[in-house]
């Protein structure tokens, strides 16, 4: 559970990161290429988050059937 927050508050702090850039940089920035990048990007962090999910969730199926081999 650790690594799912600590990949979420990583998520957070670029989005936050990104959007500051954004803000602070608004009129110098092409709008369509900052929105294709902050796709990319979304995509991309997108597919880690699964991946660490799928990780979790068959951790989890281990350890359900650990457990049930106890009883």
């Amino acid at each position: 559970m650790k690594d799912l927050k600590a990949s979420i508050n990583k998520f957070n702090e670029v989005t936050d990161n990104i959007t500051n850039f954004v803000n602070a940089n608004k009129k110098t920035i092409n709008k369509p290429n900052v929105d294709e990048i902050l796709i990319k990007e979304n995509i991309e962090l997108k597919n880690k988050n699964a991946s660490i999910i799928n990780k979790l969730e068959k951790i989890l199926t281990k350890i359900k059937t650990l457990m049930e081999g106890e009883k």
